[in-house]
Formats: structure tokens, sequence, C-alpha cells
């Protein structure tokens, strides 16, 4: 039983949860404070006696957004996809496998920030543990299929990976590969992989619109019959669906907004951002994820990245740089921006040469012990001039 209630001791609302055995409530009490609302819903209290679990509020589940948004953008579906991939490897992190995953069971919790996180813990188990038991045959991987059938079997991450590529197929389209549950039941259970390959997955999609390569590249992946071969949520999420400039230009605006900054400002920086190619769309939402950088920041950051140009190809360079940056992440915004807007400005130079690289990344390390006060006090012009001495 599931119903709204307010926590009288923060004042907040709350969904509860009445769990129908004490070996559930405890099962699933444990998982979620465990994960401590990462990539699941946020446990808020507990109540023993009553065998009940409260919960923090979400918007609305996938199944729901995604019925009432027919006019969604590719962008905008890959950062919901990007999200709850980082969900499930939330899960998959702690030995937890959902074991349910399908539209109904995915809810958002932020729409500015695209946060989507896994609800309904009853069916989760740890890894290696018997299967749960009777789920929706249309998001059931085939291993699943036949413990409804058999009665034999143990959960693992690779099942709740083939559940989640069904359930992106009816992210991106809107539809079930198999819309019936008796026509679910008959194929998912018996799936040959000429069912699955990704000429199969695309014309499936381009039937309802969705002519996207990288995309069934990706369903692909996660749909495999033998569990095997399936890629990991880890594996996933660095998947090129999420490295192309489109994409990121939605990561980045869902980045600015969860740092609550001015909807003015956003609609700048993605003017600003319209010259920018893939790469460098990738090094910007990097830097802002090291950084947890602000808005004046950004756009130094937008200047110096649109500016300059990383030299093709110089694969030593490019670590060398997010080395430096990844030093930097302890240090406040300012600090920051000023140390990777003079380092990458150098570095992208196309006259730098590796052996110049190191000395820098040297004189980056002794500039950093000296501390956030001390590069408060310089100018970007001053680290620079630092750095290349």
């Amino acid at each position: 039983m599931i119903y709204q209630a307010k926590n009288k001791r923060t004042n907040k609302r709350v969904i509860c949860k009445r769990c129908h055995s004490e070996k559930s409530f405890e099962r699933e009490s444990e998982m979620l404070r465990e994960l401590e609302g990462r990539g699941a819903l946020e446990m808020q209290d507990v109540d023993d006696t009553h065998m009940m679990i409260a919960m923090e509020v979400g918007v609305e589940t996938m199944r729901e957004y995604i019925d009432k948004n027919k006019g969604l953008t590719l962008p905008m579906k890959h950062a919901m996809a990007l999200s709850i991939l980082q969900a499930v490897a939330a899960l998959h992190e702690k030995g937890i496998c959902h074991m349910d995953i399908k539209p109904q069971n995915i809810m958002c919790f932020d729409m500015a920030s695209q946060e989507w996180k896994l609800i309904d813990m009853e069916k989760a188990r740890k890894t290696g543990e018997d299967i749960p038991g009777r789920i929706s045959w249309k998001t059931a991987s085939p291993e699943h299929n036949k413990y409804m059938e058999t009665g034999k079997g143990k959960s693992e991450a690779s099942s709740d990976i083939f559940s989640l590529g069904m359930t992106m197929m009816y992210m991106y389209t809107g539809h079930y590969l198999y819309e019936e549950e008796e026509e679910a039941k008959e194929k998912m259970g018996h799936m040959r992989e000429e069912e699955v390959t990704q000429e199969a997955i695309h014309k499936f999609m381009v039937r309802y619109g969705v002519d996207c390569e990288p995309v069934d590249n990706m369903i692909t992946h996660m749909v495999e019959v033998e569990p095997k071969k399936r890629w990991t949520a880890e594996a996933l999420i660095a998947h090129r669906v999420f490295t192309g400039r489109e994409a990121t230009r939605a990561q980045v605006k869902a980045r600015m907004r969860q740092e609550q900054i001015s909807e003015e400002v956003i609609r700048e920086v993605e003017e600003r951002t319209k010259v920018f190619n893939e790469e460098q769309m990738k090094r910007l939402m990097e830097m802002m994820k090291e950084a947890n950088m602000r808005a004046e920041v950004i756009m130094e950051m937008i200047e110096k990245i649109g500016s300059e140009r990383k030299k093709e190809g110089d694969e030593e360079k490019n670590r060398t740089i997010d080395a430096v940056e990844q030093m930097t992440s302890h240090l406040s915004a300012k600090s920051i921006g000023k140390t990777c807007v003079a380092f990458t400005s150098l570095a992208m130079n196309p006259s730098t040469t590796s052996s110049m690289l190191k000395k820098m990344e040297e004189r980056m390390k002794e500039l950093l012990k000296r501390g956030e006060k001390e590069i408060s006090k310089m100018s970007k012009e001053d680290i620079m001039a630092y750095l290349k001495h």
C-alpha cells in the first residue's frame, strides 16, 4: 500500500509504503539505507512497528512523462538516458540488482536538472540471490522469463541491463518491442539472437520515427541474449551516444540549472557554444563537473575554449590537461577558473611541446601547494607567466 503523507518532524511531504511482510520491509529499508538516495529514491524515515517506509516525493514516472510529451528531442532523451544509467550504475556499484526495471519504476525527481531515479525496490536483490517473482514480460530479461517458468535463476546486474534496454526502447519511441503481454511472454522467454541484432533494433526504432545509429548500437549492447555479452552500466555511460555535441549541450544546460545559474546566463552560454565542436563541448562539460563552476567562470571558459584550439591527435597533451584540471578540483570556483583557463590556454597552443607541458604541470603542482589565498591574488596573466617560467 502506497500513499502520500507529511513527516511531522521535518514538515516535508513524503511517500509512505507499507510493506506486505517483515522480510520485504527489512530488505527494502536496508537497501535504501545503504544507497542513501544514490540511484534510488531517498528514504526519509521508517516505522518498524507498522513496517512502513517514508520516502522522498518524485515528480512523475518515465511512463507518464513519455506518454505526455510526444515532442521530446533526441538530446533531451539522451540526457534522460544518461541520468537513468547513472542511477543503475549506483545500484550495481553497491552489489544491488533492481530486478524490475520498467518505465513505471523510473521517476524524475528534478525536471530542471533531469535527475531520474529508480523506485519500487520491493523486488531488488543482492547479486547472486534468487531471482524474485513475476514481473512484466515486456521488459524482463530472457533469464528472468525462464525463472518465471522454471523457478531457477540468480539475480545479476546483466538482467537489469537487458530490462533497461527494453525500457530505453520505450523511452525513445513510446512503444515496447512487444506491446502485448502474451506476445512478450511467448517471444521474450525464448528470444533468438536475430531478433535483437542492431539491424532489427534499427528497423524497430525507425518504424516509430527514431533514426539514430548510436542509439541503435547502445541498445543492441544492452539486449544481447547472452548475459555475459551485455555491457555494464559504467561502460554504457561512456558510450558515444553521450559524447556527441548535441547530447553534451543538453548536459551542460542541465548542469547549469542544477547550479542555479540564471536562465539569462544559460541562454548566453547556449548562444556562445553554437560554434563549439563535439570535443570542445565535451571539454566544457568536464571542466564544469570538476570545478563546480559558477556563471562568471563558465563564461571565461567558453571564451578561452572558443578562441583556442587543441592540437588534433595529441593525446598526451589532452591527458595532461585533464590531470591538471582534476588537481584543481578542491579549490574555489574563481581560483579553479583562473588556473584552468591559464593552463588550458597555454596547453592548447600548437607551439607548446610535450616537454614544455611536463614542466608546466610541475609548476602547476607547486602553485597549488601555495594554496587558494595565494592564487586568488594573481591574475590569469600572472599565472600564465608563472607556468611559463
